[in-house]
């Protein structure tokens, strides 16, 4: 890769908080890494008009963040770190499970361990299309699989 490209690459990388990714012999895990930083998510709550935040934790891909609204309350929030998607405590899902499991039977997956909603997602274990087990994570409002990991 030429030097001025890659300089770019990383300008560009360092502005938006994304990781830098550069040969094809890099980690392939490099891909399942935080593209929101923590200062990301700050700087988009504090514009959103949330006052005080007073803690920015990242657990299972997902930012979790106590912030106070304009209204004053303390709310919890969970934000993909990969898309910057954004779910409130107590949210509920605009799909039903059954719904869900219709949307993952149409892309392939079965063999479904549990299907649960937490933190705005809804979460399963289930057989891909190569029949590996694999771990799923999926949108509450459009049903799209946004993480497949594989299950330990």
């Amino acid at each position: 890769m030429p030097l001025s490209r890659s300089i770019l690459m990383v300008s560009l990388a360092t502005f938006i908080g994304a990781p830098v990714l550069g040969h094809a012999g890099d980690h392939a895990d490099a891909a399942a890494s935080v593209s929101i930083s923590a200062d990301k998510v700050r700087s988009m709550l504090m514009r959103q008009g949330y006052t005080r935040i007073k803690e920015i934790k990242l657990d299972d891909g997902q930012w979790k963040v106590r912030a106070r609204d304009s209204d004053g309350d303390w709310q919890t929030l969970h934000i993909n770190a990969q898309t910057g998607q954004q779910k409130a405590d107590g949210e509920v899902s605009a799909l039903t499970s059954d719904q869900i499991l219709d949307k993952l039977n149409a892309h392939g997956y079965r063999g479904y361990k549990t299907l649960e909603f937490d933190d705005g997602e809804w979460k399963t274990t289930a057989t891909n299309r190569s029949g590996q087990r694999v771990q799923l994570k999926i949108d509450a409002s459009t049903g799209k699989v946004i993480d497949e990991d594989q299950a330990d």
